[in-house]
C-alpha cells in the first residue's frame, strides 16, 4: 500500500537532485557497477521490493560475475524491502552463516 508513494518520492528526490547530490549518487552507482574488488559477495534480494528493483540486482551481479568475482543470490519472492531476516530468518541467517564459514569468515 505505501509502495507507489516511496517510488515516487524517490523519483521525484532524484530528479530534483540530478545536477547536484544526483552527480554523486550516478558516480557512487557507477563505482559500484563497476566494482573491481575481486571478494567473493553475497546478494540478498527480493523480486517484490518496491525500493530496490530486482532486475537492477541482477545487472550488478551479471557484471560482477562475467568478470569472475563468486557472486551467491538469495533471492525472495515477496519479501519487503530489507525484511528478509526478519520475515524468514532460517534461510538468511542460514545463507549468511554458510557463506561465512565458506570463505573462512565467520571468526
Amino acid at each position: 500500500l505505501t509502495a507507489k508513494p516511496v517510488e515516487w518520492a524517490i523519483s521525484a528526490y532524484l530528479a530534483a537532485v540530478k545536477n547536484t547530490a544526483g552527480v554523486e549518487h550516478a558516480a557512487a552507482s557507477n563505482s559500484f557497477h563497476g566494482n573491481h574488488v575481486p571478494a567473493p559477495s553475497i546478494w540478498f534480494y527480493s523480486k517484490a521490493d518496491p525500493v530496490c528493483n530486482f532486475n537492477d540486482c541482477e545487472t550488478v551481479i551479471g557484471k560482477w560475475k562475467a568478470r569472475g568475482t563468486e557472486v551467491e543470490e538469495i533471492v525472495w519472492e515477496d519479501t519487503p524491502h530489507i525484511q528478509h531476516g526478519r520475515v524468514d530468518p532460517g534461510r538468511y541467517f542460514g545463507s549468511l552463516s554458510a557463506f561465512l564459514i565458506k570463505h573462512d569468515l565467520a571468526n
